[in-house]
């Protein structure tokens, strides 16, 4: 769901499902009026029959006022059985300024 337009900043996850691969970009928007030099961390978590398992990415980033960027693009392959939350986080130093959650529930 969009989130309203007083947010400065924006982070978002979008996923693709292809046969058993599942796709994930991470993307931030930055729409406040000031270019930003900002850090980020994609962590996804998957349990499922095979047990669990955690990927985390990282990085730094800038972005101008009003840009939407490509942080990082991930892809697994996945079970239906299987249970997945991703994560993805933007810092300013140690403070979270945009957050956003997929959660996958296996069957």
């Amino acid at each position: 769901s969009p989130m309203p337009t007083s947010q400065p900043y924006l982070a978002q996850l979008e996923t693709e499902e292809q046969s058993n691969t599942l796709s994930i970009n991470s993307r931030f928007t930055n729409n406040s009026g000031t270019d930003v030099n900002f850090s980020y961390r994609v962590k996804s978590e998957r349990s499922g029959v095979a047990g669990k398992s955690v990927n985390s990415q990282s990085g730094s980033m800038s972005a101008a006022a009003g840009q939407t960027i490509t942080l990082s693009k991930t892809s697994f392959t996945f079970s239906p059985q299987d249970s997945y939350t991703i994560v993805l986080e933007i810092f300013d130093q140690n403070k979270v300024v945009a957050k956003d959650q997929i959660v996958f529930q296996g069957n």
